[in-house]
């Protein structure tokens, strides 16, 4: 009897109300499901597996969300300034999830991205230039038109069924409408479940959370707005790294300065196996084979990761990848270097230190930008960046020789290069052009497109060698070392029909860790620094084939400027006589490079 008074009569008036919604809002509750469920249905090309449909749920309870906030909403802008306002906002939420669709489905087609942390940081971690060179190389590739073509004609069946009065007829079913809610029931729990352990989580952790989460099929909106969340959380990463940057821990400062230079040049997207010192069947490295004795190529080293952002602030932090303290809790290595009386100089064709407040240098570089660490690292920054590597060279020689390198302190100088990041093209003046597609008839496996965008991109390495020979000829006659390593690798259809950069490493390794993990790794040291410093050079050329990682850089820059501090970590420094060559190899993914 209880049971025939209370509950009977409560799913009977919710399987009411249901219909109602559902009658009201059936094609929105539809194509909105349809539309946040795509791009999970994409990330497994047929879209079978028990894991692309687990997120059906969640899509589901989303799209429920949305149309109950949107039925609120124009119920209140009805009431308030009529229909005419009521159809707008009604559009307006349209052209919001049709793009938020649309951007994570090419992300997805063009890149294998979902909207997570890289994905965030990616879209706001670019300037004008980047922007422009982007959709210059993407606008009308495939994955922008596929995308165009779907869109258009899921638009078109909403557009032509919405006009359509005939009312579905499972709707009356009430079966149906029990499972349809119990199935919504479903989403919403695991939505809030879901949300819940996103608000436990450390943002730090962001990444490694939302690989585990999307590889057991959690939703890509849930993702997306934690991603969106932990990244306003990093913006807080400069102020924690402001109050630990003067921790240098100076352990000496009594002991002379020596008269040297130290130069660390950071390349860009540098595939080590396009370089013709470490064996490519191209001429990419011309005027660096001239002097190869005069260079240690080393074989066994890799990036933290394959994204710029990620590699400097591991570069940068006198945290390694796999210690206790985070990157920001912990100076950056340039501050202890100027603590100790060197001049630092950082010259970047990236940033300049007027960007200190842009929102891109606050994802990608914002911790040597903050106003409270950059003078306490830095003694001269650029102000302006270049088209060319070359022309922003030449005005870091002239400048620095100017002020800074003709007096009596010891200079680090820290040059971050635009190498061979794309456009290709766009990398070297149309003179410096050398190799063209017919230069590639050997790979039958690419089409003419294909063969000049390898091309271009062995062009600039060809552009980024007469950079590189600029630089070490111009400290030839100084007692000075010069380090180049690149930030990351690339691929241009090496093993597969792909150009870029991979963010699920592991789903095509270990061809994606040959290609944009390993890097080229190659020392210079002029005849009077071999001169002063015989025990270096023979320890150096002893390295060539022990393996390392860049984020243990600042070790080996500690003990080539004797600088003693208790942050070094002999351990870590690969030319030390107790340099651990079995640390395991952790990338920031959580990934373990093996050869």
């Amino acid at each position: 009897m209880l049971f025939k008074k209370s509950l009977i009569p409560f799913f009977r008036k919710w399987i009411y109300r249901w219909k109602c919604f559902l009658i009201k809002d059936r094609w929105n509750l539809l194509f909105y499901t349809l539309l946040l469920f795509l791009p999970e249905l994409r990330t497994n090309p047929w879209g079978f597996t028990f894991w692309s449909w687990q997120s059906l749920p969640y899509c589901f309870a989303l799209a429920f969300v949305l149309c109950a906030i949107g039925h609120i909403i124009r119920k209140i802008i009805g009431r308030l300034w009529g229909t005419s306002f009521m159809k707008g906002w009604h559009r307006i939420l349209h052209v919001i999830i049709y793009s938020f669709s649309f951007i994570e489905m090419y992300l997805v087609t063009a890149f294998g991205l979902r909207y997570n942390n890289t994905a965030i940081r990616l879209l706001t971690g670019t300037n004008v230039n980047e922007i422009s060179e982007f959709f210059s190389t993407y606008l009308f590739s495939n994955p922008t038109l596929i995308c165009i073509v779907m869109y258009s004609i899921i638009g078109f069946i909403e557009f032509y069924l919405t006009r359509k009065e005939k009312q579905c007829a499972l709707i009356n079913i009430p079966i149906f409408n029990i499972l349809l809610s119990l199935y919504l029931i479903l989403g919403l729990v695991g939505l809030s479940i879901t949300c819940i352990s996103f608000k436990e989580e450390n943002p730090i952790e962001a990444n490694r959370l939302l690989k585990r989460t999307i590889n057991t099929g959690e939703n890509g909106t849930v993702m997306s707005i934690f991603a969106i969340w932990s990244e306003l959380e990093s913006v807080k990463d400069g102020e924690i790294l402001s109050h630990h940057i003067h921790d240098v821990k100076l352990i000496s400062t009594n002991d002379s300065l020596p008269q040297m230079d130290i130069v660390m040049i950071i390349g860009e997207s540098h595939i080590k196996r396009h370089t013709s010192l470490y064996g490519y069947n191209k001429q990419t490295y011309p005027l660096l084979e001239k002097i190869r004795d005069s260079l240690l190529l080393f074989n066994d080293v890799i990036t933290p990761i394959n994204s710029t952002h990620e590699v400097i602030r591991n570069i940068f932090s006198i945290s390694s990848t796999d210690d206790d303290k985070k990157w920001n809790e912990v100076p950056l290595f340039p501050a202890v270097f100027k603590a100790r009386g060197w001049n630092v100089i950082l010259c970047s064709n990236h940033f300049t230190d007027q960007d200190a407040g842009d929102l891109w240098n606050t994802s990608i570089n914002g911790c040597l930008n903050h106003k409270n660490v950059s003078p306490f690292c830095f003694t001269t920054r650029n102000h302006t960046t270049y088209r060319y590597d070359g022309l922003m060279i030449d005005s870091l020689f002239n400048v620095s020789d100017t002020n800074i390198l003709n007096n009596k302190k010891p200079t680090l100088t820290l040059i971050q290069l635009f190498g061979q990041h794309f456009n290709y093209e766009d990398r070297f003046p149309p003179k410096e052009v050398f190799f063209t597609k017919d230069d590639y008839k050997d790979r039958t496996d690419l089409n003419n497109y294909q063969k000049q965008i390898v091309a271009n991109y062995d062009n600039a390495c060809r552009y980024n060698d007469k950079q590189l020979y600029k630089i070490f000829k111009h400290y030839k006659n100084r007692n000075a070392i010069v380090i180049y390593f690149s930030d990351h690798g690339e691929e241009v259809f090496d093993y597969r029909n792909h150009s870029g950069r991979e963010h699920q490493l592991s789903k095509y390794a270990p061809n994606s860790y040959k290609y944009q993990i390993e890097i080229p790794f190659i020392v210079y040291m002029s005849p009077k620094f071999k001169e002063k410093n015989p025990y270096i050079a023979y320890a150096m050329q002893n390295a060539v084939d022990k393996p390392f990682m860049t984020d243990d850089i600042c070790h080996l820059l500690f003990y080539l400027a004797d600088i003693k501090t208790a942050w070094f970590n002999e351990k870590r420094c690969l030319i030390h006589p107790n340099y651990n060559i079995n640390r395991k190899r952790i990338l920031t993914n959580g990934d373990e490079y093996k050869k």
